[in-house]
């Protein structure tokens, strides 16, 4: 699945999932790296921003304690 604008992918998290998020949330969780997969490109990229990545790459998402979306 493609989607082209956060409203689409607002919609689609409303029909198939019944998650009620707002437009900024969405967009809240498309840019924070917490939510995207591990993975060794993922933690260069991070890396070439200066932000510190802690633990091995493992294909699940980055956890920080106390966030929230």
């Amino acid at each position: 699945m493609i989607y082209k604008s956060l409203h689409q992918i607002q919609k689609y998290l409303l029909n198939k999932h019944n998650i009620k998020w707002s437009l900024s949330t969405v967009k809240y969780i498309f840019g924070n790296p917490i939510y995207c997969r591990s993975d060794e490109n993922v933690i260069n990229y991070l890396n070439s921003k200066n932000i510190p990545v802690y633990g091995e790459p493992n294909g699940c998402g980055f956890i920080t304690y106390n966030s929230r979306p």
